[in-house]
C-alpha cells in the first residue's frame, strides 16, 4: 500500500507534520552540550588535518612525476618543440620584465604584479588605475641624479680637498722643509 504524497489527497504539505524523515516537527531531539559540541569539532578538524596532509603529499608527489615528465618530454622533442617552447618561455620572461619594470616606475606593490596583464603601456595604465583605486598617486617621471662635481673632493675641479688629502699634502712639506735644512 502507497501513502499519497502531501498535497495530491486533497491537503496541504503544511497540513501534515510529517517530515521526509518521518518525525514530528515538534519532538523534542536532545541537544548537545557544548562541551560535547566542542569536543566533535575538535575531532573533525583532526580528521580533515590528517587528510589535508595526504593530499598534501600526493600533491609533492604529482609536482616529482610531472617535473620528470617534462624533463623526459623536453629530452625527446623535435627542434620546432624545442623552439616553440623557447619561444614561450622568452614570452614569459619578456611579459615578467615588463611587470617589473613597471611596479618600478610607477611604486606598485610588489602583490599587485599579477593583476598587470597585457603589454607595457596598458600594465602602465593598469598600475595607475590600481594604484588611484588605493588612492595614492603615482610619482612624476624619474629622472637620474645630476653628479655635483664639487663632491668628493681631490678630483682637480678645485673643489675642497678633504681632511685625509689636507694631512698628506702637509706631510709632504714638512719632510721636504727638513730636507732642504739639512742639505743647507
Amino acid at each position: 500500500m502507497t501513502m499519497p504524497t502531501p498535497g495530491t489527497d486533497g491537503t496541504k504539505p503544511e497540513d501534515n507534520p510529517a517530515t521526509d524523515d518521518g518525525t514530528k516537527p515538534d519532538d523534542q531531539t536532545p541537544q548537545e552540550t557544548p562541551e560535547e559540541k566542542a569536543a566533535r569539532l575538535e575531532a573533525e578538524v583532526a580528521d580533515l588535518k590528517k587528510h589535508s596532509r595526504t593530499w598534501e603529499q600526493r600533491a609533492k608527489d604529482n609536482k616529482d612525476a610531472a617535473k620528470k615528465l617534462a624533463e623526459i618530454e623536453a629530452a625527446n622533442a623535435t627542434p620546432d618543440q624545442k623552439l616553440t617552447l623557447a619561444e614561450q618561455r622568452a614570452v614569459k620572461a619578456e611579459t615578467e620584465l615588463a611587470r617589473y619594470r613597471v611596479a618600478h616606475e610607477t611604486s606598485l606593490p610588489a602583490a599587485l604584479l599579477s593583476l598587470l596583464n597585457g603589454d607595457e603601456d596598458t600594465m602602465r595604465e593598469q598600475a595607475k588605475a590600481l594604484l588611484a583605486f588605493k588612492g595614492e598617486t603615482p610619482p612624476k617621471e624619474r629622472k637620474a641624479p645630476i653628479p655635483d662635481p664639487t663632491q668628493g673632493g681631490g678630483n682637480g675641479t678645485g673643489s675642497k680637498m678633504s681632511a685625509a688629502d689636507e694631512g698628506r699634502e702637509e706631510a709632504k712639506r714638512r719632510i721636504a722643509a727638513r730636507q732642504s735644512r739639512k742639505s743647507s
